[in-house]
Order: structure tokens, then sequence, then C-alpha cells
């Protein structure tokens, strides 16, 4: 064990990693086992491990569906234990890698704790890297999400925060795909300027056609645009390229959006199921479900998730919806509004 720990801390001073995944494939009767174990590369400890047995004969797909989970595995793992660390030191103490993660990773998390939590890392991050467009760029997507969630006490004031940020990360670097990305999320979302949205989300994927998040966001815009074919398409490819996004939930999410668009109301209703069994905390897949089931005549099923948005929600409105969405009063808007005044929102 000792010389196995020695091997590990040289690794980890040679590549300057913070963790490490390791493993190797013994024979059995019955196939091939894998050994999987995830070390602290600085103390050599294993901080789990799994193993699998596949089928000589079904090893490709029995491998596939094995290493998704354990990158799913890996990736919550780096995670969770960034955010931990996190909590329990001073901001000043924080490394510069562990702001981020801890400040993206609780930016997506459900409760308004872990939410507003997030922005102290984020804004430290900036403040410590003030030169990094990425930095300035996440932020700016928590003052859209702020917004967008509803926690805003000023809603004026936190658009231009969020525009402020996006034109700060774009002066430092006009070429950054996730700057551009966010900054079309803010025009599309907050300031319902559709045109410089498009325009944003194809400069990001001029500059990197694999920016899954654009893929994604695009298709929101889409969807806004009636556009039900190229919302679906899009994001069916920025889940082809981020297939196992630790934000699923926010993919199966817009994807429910896309499929209500296309007025496929069935994968409508499957995506949002999907996404709610991650996140219920989620205000517009609630409002995709109640969509999906009252245009496939499931009006009892429909009041019922109407309730449940009201449960998590008891001041939403019809007028809020009206006020804050942006296509509020489009095709994709009058849907979701005819839908939810039948289930019993007023």
């Amino acid at each position: 064990m000792a010389e196995k720990t020695t091997i590990v801390t040289e690794v980890q001073k040679t590549l300057g990693v913070d963790f490490l995944t390791t493993g190797f494939l013994r024979r059995s009767a019955s196939g091939i086992i894998c050994d999987i174990d995830f070390l602290d590369a600085k103390s050599g400890q294993i901080l789990w491990n799994r193993n699998f047995q596949i089928a000589n004969l079904s090893y490709l797909d029995d491998a596939a569906m094995q290493i998704e989970h354990i990158a799913r595995t890996v990736a919550k793992s780096i995670s969770d234990t960034a955010i931990a660390s996190s909590r329990m030191q001073p901001l000043n103490d924080v490394s510069d890698q562990n702001l981020l993660i801890s400040g993206v990773g609780l930016m997506h998390r459900a409760t308004i704790r872990d939410f507003l939590k997030s922005r102290d890392f984020l804004s430290e991050a900036t403040s410590r890297l003030p030169n990094l467009a990425e930095t300035h760029a996440w932020l700016a997507k928590w003052y859209v999400l702020n917004v967008m969630k509803g926690y805003t006490m000023d809603q004026k004031r936190d658009t231009q925060l969020a525009i402020d940020c996006t034109a700060k990360a774009l002066d430092l670097d006009p070429q950054s795909s996730l700057s551009l990305t966010i900054d079309g999320f803010a025009h599309n979302n907050l300031v319902h300027d559709f045109s410089t949205a498009d325009q944003r989300f194809e400069s990001a994927l001029d500059v990197n056609p694999n920016e899954s998040l654009a893929w994604l966001l695009r298709g929101s815009l889409k969807a806004f645009l009636n556009d039900g074919e190229a919302a679906v398409s899009s994001n069916q490819q920025a889940r082809k390229l981020s297939p196992i996004d630790p934000f699923n939930y926010y993919y199966d999410s817009l994807a429910s959006t896309a499929y209500i668009a296309a007025d496929d109301f069935e994968n409508a209703l499957v995506y949002a199921n999907r996404s709610l069994t991650t996140n219920d905390q989620h205000l517009s897949t609630h409002r995709a479900k109640i969509t999906a089931l009252h245009f496939m005549d499931r009006r009892e099923e429909a009041r019922t998730a109407a309730e449940e948005l009201l449960r998590i929600w008891p001041s939403y409105s019809l007028q809020h919806y009206e006020r804050s969405h942006p296509v509020s009063q489009e095709k994709l808007g009058r849907r979701a509004l005819k839908a939810m005044a039948a289930s019993g929102i007023n």
C-alpha cells in the first residue's frame, strides 16, 4: 500500500492533478472483471472503488453502460468533494479551482440556500481571477437564473448586472464560446432580444461547434420562436455532445419545452417527468408537464400537476407568467397559459 501511495503522489506531482482514476482488467470464469479506484492524488487515499463484470460476447454494449455510470460517479465525486471542502473553509482559503466548481455546482442545486451561496463563490472567483472571462460568464448566468427563478428583489438591477458581466467576459475574450452562450442566454430570457440571442449562439457555435450549452440554449430560443423542429434537433445535438452532463435535469427540462413547440406532447411529458425525478424545484418543468398533459386530454392529471406546482410556489399566477416570461404572448406561451388556466392556476 505504501508503494502504491508513493506512485500516486509522484503522478500527482508530475501532472498537477487533484484526483486520479485507476483500474485494471482481470479474467473470470464468466467474462472480464474491471476494477476501478478513485483516489485523492495528494494523499493516495482511495475515495471509492467499483467493479463490474462483462461477458465477452457483449463486451462493447455492457462496457459502454458501465463506463458511463463510472464517469457520472467521478464527476459527482469531484463536485461533491469540492463543495464539501469549500463549505468548511473561510472563503479566502478556498482554492481557485474549488471556487468555480462549487459556484457552478451550487448554482444548479434545488435549494435556495445553495443557490444563494453559489454567488459568494462566483463573486470571489471574479475578484481573484479578474482576467478570466469564464468567471464573469458564470456569474452572469447566476444573475439570469436569479431573475428566472423569481428570487430577485430587483429584476431591472439583476438584468443589468447579467448583461454587464457578459460584456466584461466578452471584453476579456471575444472568442469565448461560454461567454457568448451566456450572453445569448441573458438576451433571450431577460432582455427578450431574440435576434441578438440568436447571433450570440451562432457565434458561440462558430467558435466551438462542440459547445453543448450553446446548442441547448439555441434549442430553447428556437422553441420560443415556434420552430419546433429546430428546437428538438438542437436539444438532441446538445445531448450527443454532453451525454453524461451533471445537470441533465436541465437538458431534459428544455427538451420538454422543445417537444411542446414541435407538437409532440408525449415526448414532452416523458422528458418533463424525467427532469422532475432529478430536480422537482424547476418551475418551467412543472409548466411543461401541465401543458403536455392538458393537450393530451389528460385533464385530471394536469390539475394534479398544477396542484404540485402551487404547493412549491403558492403565489404563482397567470399574471406572473404573462409579466415575466419572454414568450407569454406567443404560441408557446399561449399554450402554457391555456393549460395552466384550465388546470386551476389563476
